[in-house]
């Protein structure tokens, strides 16, 4: 009859589709009948086992002797249960190819037929070999983790001599008895230098994204003192543009919230320094609200605006909204990738309005939940000290020399960790502090051992790294670190840490001092 073949025909037709369907996706499908106790497979099955179709009878129990022995257990035990209980089930397996023992990874997913009392009658399923795609992800992994790798000890070649480049010029841009031509060109020394630290520091920030290896932390921020740090940064730029700088707190934003105050300051950072750098005359305003139980900064400025078609682009990486413009303030377009990256980890969003000739206002919101205050009190230049500084480059030693010196402190320098280990023996010290990567013993090692007995077994220690995997964080306080400083070290933070460790809490308290908001 022309109707029943016109079903064969498109019968066949639908399982030659289904075929090529099977063999594209590597997919295969199966039935095994509880009643009969006979099994049916796809051609795509065959070939997932190196096989053709008829090569032998999939009802053989043999067949499953191609499972490695504990995925063959655990299928036989899945597929009993689905028998006795109906339902279905999704594993991966092991499989070892019956034509040539090939080693593939496959995951098969099933589900129970049931007849017409409802009980269990046959079990359906797919058959996926997915070895190809397992291999894919773990070379990529392996990739990713090789760049991360990479990132690190480049980052550890690059911010070891920026120690000593910024740490040198920062001195000399704060020498009384220089001229002033001096004074420029140790200003310009600073400059280049931390605009390369902050391109090595946006590269490893987003290899560690990449890697999903950035952690956030939770700590205590005052808002006031997040925004007006940061104006400080660029104070000096928008003076020189005879900018405004200008900020507004709203009265609902609370003194305090929870969060990660360096990656917020980061943010906040790259938006006011772009409004800056993009705008020749007017204003750069920064303003905050609340918003429910998060804040909303946002950064206006009266800059050239920035086309609708173009502000797509901006937040990706290696991307800059006009070429021209690029070319002329330069940059390497890392910093709003980094920004949305960061505000996305934070689970907030950041965002753009402009128009060309209209300047620009970038925005991002992030959940902060309020907190209480806590009294803090500004670190104060360390009193004359005893320092045992563990450290093997000469110039990082002059460095800290220079430093701390001229506030009566007495520098003993360890250009090794066994040296450190037997100057610590002999006796006391007010501070240690120590780098990471040193001859003989490593920074941790070395720590560990000076803790362990002796005189500096209660010492506080600092310890400084110039490698950015956070690890290294994490085995200095395990070996007992009071306080860590990444390199290039910054005289301010070092500093500081060194009040951090030496003060007890609650010293040194003061009052708070009212805050300009306005300036020109």
């Amino acid at each position: 009859m022309p109707e029943a073949a016109a079903a064969r025909n498109e019968a066949r037709e639908a399982l030659r589709k289904l075929a090529l369907v099977e063999q594209l996706a590597g997919v295969g499908h199966w039935r095994f009948d509880f009643v009969t106790r006979k099994a049916t497979w796809s051609p795509q099955m065959f070939h997932i086992h190196g096989a053709a179709p008829g090569d032998f009878d999939p009802s053989d129990p043999s067949v499953l002797d191609a499972l490695e022995a504990t995925d063959r257990a655990r299928l036989l035990a899945l597929v009993a249960r689905a028998e006795a209980t109906g339902e279905g089930y999704a594993a991966r397996l092991r499989l070892n190819r019956l034509s040539d023992g090939a080693q593939r990874i496959v995951v098969v997913r099933a589900e129970v037929e049931r007849d017409e009392s409802g009980a269990p009658s046959a079990i359906f399923g797919v058959f996926q070999d997915v070895t190809d795609q397992e291999r894919a992800v773990r070379d990529a992994e392996a990739a990713v983790r090789a760049k991360l790798n990479f990132l690190a000890n480049i980052s550890h070649e690059l911010r070891t001599p920026l120690t000593s480049i910024l740490g040198f010029s920062r001195l000399l841009e704060q020498a009384a008895d220089l001229p002033a031509d001096a004074h420029r060109c140790a200003a310009r020394i600073v400059g280049a230098g931390e605009t390369l630290l902050a391109i090595v520091n946006d590269l490893l920030d987003l290899a560690a994204m990449d890697a999903a290896s950035l952690r956030l932390r939770t700590e205590q921020v005052r808002v006031r003192d997040l925004v007006q740090s940061t104006l400080d940064l660029v104070e000096a730029d928008a003076v020189a543009k005879n900018l405004l700088l200008a900020c507004r707190i709203a009265p609902d934003v609370p003194e305090h919230v929870m969060g990660d105050g360096g990656r917020l300051r980061q943010v906040l950072l790259n938006l006011v320094a772009n409004a800056v750098k993009f705008t020749e005359s007017g204003a750069v305003r920064v303003h905050v609200e609340a918003a429910g139980r998060a804040l909303r900064f946002s950064v206006i400025d009266t800059g050239p605006g920035i086309a609708e078609d173009r502000q797509s682009r901006i937040f990706a990486r290696f991307t800059q909204a006009d070429p021209d413009v690029a070319a002329r303030y330069g940059g390497a377009g890392l910093g709003l990738a980094i920004c949305k990256r960061l505000v996305t980890l934070m689970g907030g969003a950041i965002g753009v309005q402009s128009a060309p000739g209209e300047g620009a206002s970038f925005w991002f919101i992030v959940p902060l939940a309020p907190a209480a205050a806590q009294t803090e009190s500004e670190p104060k230049p360390p009193r004359a000290l005893d320092i045992l500084l563990i450290e093997d480059h000469a110039a990082i030693q002059d460095v800290v020399r220079a430093v701390l010196a001229p506030l009566g402190c007495r520098i003993e320098v360890a250009a090794d960790g066994a040296a450190a280990v037997r100057i610590a023996a002999k006796r006391g010290f007010d501070v240690i502090i120590a780098d990471a990567n040193i001859p003989m013993i490593k920074g941790p090692d070395a720590v560990r051992a000076i803790r362990s007995a002796g005189a500096n077994r209660r010492t506080p220690v600092i310890a400084m790294s110039a490698h950015s995997d956070p690890g290294f964080e994490i085995a200095f306080r395990r070996a007992g670190a009071d306080a860590y400083l990444a390199k290039p070290i910054v005289v301010r933070d070092l500093l500081a840490a060194i009040a951090s460790v030496t003060t007890p809490h609650g010293a040194n308290e003061s009052n708070e001092s009212e805050w300009g908001l306005a300036r020109a």
